[in-house]
């Protein structure tokens, strides 16, 4: 009926190629009987390999023992693959697994946590891995259910992922949750398939969500279940929540960009800020003032109550995508990095001059108490960021001083040390030649006399300090 086999425990280790766990793709695949045909019931149900971490967690799922080596979870078919890879340019340059997935308690299920490793190692020389391992992995997971992701290091600044398709036409009925935390502060998008950013990718605040209107609705990634993209992004935690479905286009990329953060703050409250429209008519007012022609590239992606603050970005400018949906290797370049820099000295200068607030108050948004920004550019960013425009980016000038002085040190401790040592070489010889002088040593030459005499002393006082 179903046979799966075990991963290979040979593969383990730095020459086994799959690392300290092993290479977890036969632990993550699956075999549904959608009508009952193959195990002759009347729901079928859906086979997995031996993943006791899941199967030991569902409800109806019991292992099957022999040659099967896995579960068969009766009449259950919200099982499916969720296939997920790092698009960056360091795709295969840095380790970021493995991955933990894990899913709360549902209903009868238990709360689970599984492992996946990365690819094993395909680039050898020889009997030695290359460490040129892809940020390419499949898991097993239950449809409708929300996750959190993690990874053993720093997650893929570029990622795709989406549902493996179960039927032909995809399953548009099948969704899931994903929420994943970067450890920088820069900001997170989420972009659907060919790069075409969200149209629902407002955001909550935490601890309290954002109104999202005058009628006080609150906003939830889970309001639209059908959205391929639906995300919140928590700018105060650098978490995002994301949709992805089962549908046949849906596929959902996650990116870190480097922006301009504003923080406004407004002497009203948070209802009357929505009652006057604030979201819009503060894009707007910003895209005309910077002379952004993409307005889509400011976002709220803040506010809370009090006197209210709002947090606003610009983001750069971003790359189109290779023909394969990945990352150019380029990232974001020089001019547009610069180009954000300039909008942002642009912002700072209507700000201190009182013409941001002026122009605001023109246009129904009163109240502006003080603002301020920043630029926070994600690290391959900074790369190739060239204030001087000399074509040298600011990191490598700071590499190439950094360089440059410590190797000025190293000359000049290697200088002293032979100054050092030939001194001490000399005095040694004159010391010997003091000691070799005859009792006669009147007939010798008193300029020479002296010399030794001077190189003597000179010898002992060196002998003192080693």
């Amino acid at each position: 009926m179903a046979v799966f086999d075990a991963p290979k425990t040979s593969e383990l280790g730095w020459f086994g190629g799959c690392g300290d766990i092993v290479c977890t793709g036969k632990r993550n695949y699956l075999i549904e009987d959608h009508d009952g045909g193959l195990t002759g019931t009347s729901g079928g149900g859906t086979f997995i390999p031996s993943n006791p971490e899941i199967g030991n967690a569902l409800d109806g799922c019991t292992a099957v023992g022999g040659n099967v080596n896995g579960h068969f979870c009766a009449d259950r078919h919200d099982l499916a693959i969720l296939e997920y890879e790092s698009i960056h340019w360091d795709h295969d340059l840095r380790i970021m697994w493995p991955v933990t997935l894990t899913r709360n308690a549902q209903g009868p299920d238990q709360m689970y946590s599984h492992q996946t490793n990365g690819y094993k190692e395909w680039e050898w020389d020889g009997n030695e891995p290359l460490n040129r391992r892809n940020g390419r992995f499949i898991s097993i997971v239950n449809v409708n259910s929300t996750y959190n992701m993690s990874f053993i290091s720093e997650p893929p600044h570029t990622m795709k992922l989406q549902l493996q398709k179960r039927v032909e036409t995809g399953n548009p009925d099948d969704w899931m949750i994903v929420k994943l935390h970067y450890p920088r502060p820069n900001a997170i998008r989420v972009y659907t398939k060919n790069r075409t950013s969200s149209q629902n990718d407002k955001v909550e605040n935490a601890p309290l969500p954002v109104i999202t209107g005058a009628d006080n609705q609150i906003r939830n990634v889970t309001d639209d279940l059908t959205e391929c993209g639906r995300n919140i992004y928590y700018h105060h935690n650098y978490t995002t929540h994301f949709l992805i479905t089962g549908a046949q286009d849906c596929q959902v990329i996650v990116a870190l960009v480097s922006t301009i953060r504003l923080t406004a703050r407004f002497e009203m409250p948070i209802e009357d800020f929505y009652t006057a429209d604030g979201e819009t008519k503060l894009v707007d007012r910003m895209a005309a003032l910077l002379q952004i022609s993409d307005a889509s590239r400011i976002k709220i992606v803040g506010v809370a109550s009090g006197s209210t603050v709002v947090n606003v970005d610009i983001d750069a400018v971003q790359p189109a995508a290779n023909d394969d949906g990945t990352t150019p290797n380029q990232g974001t370049t020089a001019d547009e990095i610069v180009n954000l820099q300039a909008e942002n000295t642009a912002l700072q200068g209507i700000i201190n001059d009182g013409s941001f607030a002026a122009d605001l108050t023109a246009n129904g948004l009163t109240g502006l108490i003080s603002a301020s920004t920043e630029v926070m550019l994600v690290p391959e960013d900074e790369e190739v960021v060239d204030s001087d425009g000399d074509g040298v980016s600011d990191a490598a000038q700071v590499g190439m001083i950094v360089g440059i002085v410590i190797g000025s040190i190293a000359v000049i401790l290697v200088a002293v040390f032979t100054f050092v040592m030939c001194r001490r070489r000399r005095a040694k010889i004159s010391h010997e030649e003091l000691d070799n002088l005859s009792s006669d040593d009147a007939d010798k030459p008193k300029v020479l006399k002296d010399m030794i005499e001077e190189d003597s002393v000179n010898y002992i006082e060196e002998k003192k300090k080693f």
